[in-house]
């Protein structure tokens, strides 16, 4: 497992300044304002953010992290593995002088090691479970973070969309991934990066595939309480190149086909 994280560090160290040069982040745009959560990730928890300290898990370059207290969150502490996206989440947060945001590097699974605080909400997005080779230990640290009473939110990418074929050349829908979990992570080298295509990547990375019922079955069985799910037919980048992007800026298979590509939960921490 160690060897298999200490090559997602080295990915995600080079994927960082891609990402915050590219057009898909678009970072200028976020720093004026102009930029923030999904809207359906703002609709989902505008409930539940007010004045609220949050912990947000696999931040990378703390977008979101920034967007949460843009939303009226009180404080917000984001965590990520990659010394790369620390840095950078640092450099945004002194150009936007905010002082309620602070960012920890360290891997997930070890959190319980170098924090010791309670949160009223735990906030993953998009591109989080297939980084995790133990889910069920990943669901144990989100729920110890968590007050009696809080929140767990996770949006990701549907597990059935992980099963299909991707990359250059791809033209159609074709399963090339298992759906259900292995022993062992796929493993991907000689890729692009997936916000600018034209750029090779030199590191490997490894992703491990957890189906729906996994994820499920892993929150209710660490002290917390499913409130709603959701399921969505469309994705916000341009995953496949035979995409259709609609005037929202959302990515369809087919305006005629509906297809799971993102999901959402909402838990809450069981109180005694």
């Amino acid at each position: 497992m160690d060897n298999y994280i200490e090559e997602n560090k080295k990915w995600w160290n080079e994927m960082t300044e891609i990402n915050y040069n590219s057009e898909l982040y678009d970072v200028d745009k976020f720093i004026k304002g102009e930029k923030g959560l999904l809207p359906i990730i703002k609709s989902e928890i505008k409930d539940y953010i007010k004045g609220k300290n949050i912990l947000h898990l696999h931040c990378h370059f703390g977008m979101d992290s920034i967007s949460l207290i843009r939303e009226g969150a009180k404080s917000v502490t984001g965590v990520d593995f990659s010394s790369e996206a620390i840095k950078y989440a640092n450099k945004l947060k002194e150009k936007l002088k905010l002082d309620n945001v602070d960012y920890i590097e360290s891997d997930v699974l070890e959190l319980d090691k170098v924090l010791n605080k309670k949160y009223d909400m735990v906030f993953a997005t998009l591109g989080v479970i297939t980084w995790i080779g133990d889910l069920n230990k990943w669901m144990k640290i989100a729920s110890g973070f968590l007050k009696e009473g809080g929140i767990l939110y996770l949006m990701d990418y549907h597990p059935f969309a992980a099963t299909f074929a991707h990359g250059p050349g791809v033209d159609e829908l074709k399963i090339e991934y298992n759906y259900f979990e292995k022993d062992k992570p796929y493993h991907f080298e000689g890729e692009v990066a997936y916000s600018n295509p034209n750029i090779k990547l030199k590191n490997a990375s490894n992703e491990w595939q957890h189906s729906m019922s996994e994820i499920i079955n892993s929150i209710v069985s660490n002290k917390m309480i499913i409130k709603k799910f959701k399921e969505y037919p469309f994705i916000d980048y341009h995953k496949f190149d035979f995409m259709v992007k609609t005037p929202d800026g959302n990515y369809w298979y087919s305006p005629n086909h509906d297809l799971p590509y993102m999901f959402s939960i909402i838990a809450k921490r069981e109180e005694k």
